[in-house]
Parts: structure tokens; sequence; C-alpha cells
């Protein structure tokens, strides 16, 4: 009704779809749900993870950041539908330069430090090397 709300009145809006107006109001003033603050919760945990993998990673293994990193319930459908519905976006580079430039930093500050691979029990290049490291037998 706020999208509206400049072309039709709240009063008018509300006879067409048989809601009374204080009805209307009292929502309107109501705080949000439990549920809603879980979702907006969830909501924001998607994103950040999202933006740290300059969009790169998949709802896996943003599920997998979120169970690891944050006190959010949740299953990999909804971080899947998530991300289909808000992050999906084409990437277009105006040089060759600026696409090697981009991918560079990519690899670089994301790919090999944080980025999570499911072949590696989702850890990162560098963690999987450091873990391996640490099993290696020390040499006599």
């Amino acid at each position: 009704m706020l999208a509206h709300a400049m072309e039709y009145s709240i009063r008018m809006m509300c006879r067409v779809l048989n809601v009374s107006t204080g009805g209307y109001y009292a929502w309107k003033k109501r705080k949000p749900s439990a549920q809603q603050q879980r979702r907006e919760q969830f909501t924001d945990a998607v994103e950040t993870f999202h933006e740290d993998s300059k969009g790169a990673y998949g709802y896996r293994k943003i599920h997998e950041d979120i169970i690891e990193g944050f006190d959010v319930p949740c299953c990999l459908e909804t971080v899947r539908r998530s991300l289909k519905s808000e992050w999906l976006r084409d990437k277009i580079f105006q040089s060759h330069e600026a696409a090697t430039s981009a991918t560079f930093g990519y690899i670089k500050t994301f790919y090999n430090p944080k980025r999570r691979h499911a072949a590696l029990g989702y850890q990162s290049p560098i963690q999987y090397e450091n873990n391996m490291k640490l099993q290696q037998p020390l040499a006599a």
C-alpha cells in the first residue's frame, strides 16, 4: 500500500482490499514479529557473506559460512532461494585490463584465502594447505 500511497488514498486502498483502516494503521505501527526479525537477521547474514565472497559463493558455501560464523539456523534451500532472488548479477568489464585486474584481485584477496571449496571439505585453499602442512611428519 505504501508503494501506491501517492496515487491512491489509504482509505480507498483499504476499501478495495477489504481491510479496515484502523487495522491497517495498527499493523503499520506493530513491531516486527520474532519470525520477521529472524528473517531479517538471516537476510543480513546472506548479504554479508555474499559480499565478502565478491559474489562468487553459491548457497551451499554461504550456508557453511552462516553455520560457522553466525547463530542463525537455516537450511540450504533458504540460502539458495535468497541468493537466486536477490543476488544474481552479471559482471561486464570495460576492457581486458579491467578483467585481468579484477581477476587477480579476486584470486589474491578472496579465492585463495577465503573461498570455500567443497572438494577441500569447505576450506579455503590456504586453510587446506596449512592443515596439510600440520599433518606432515617432520623430517629427521
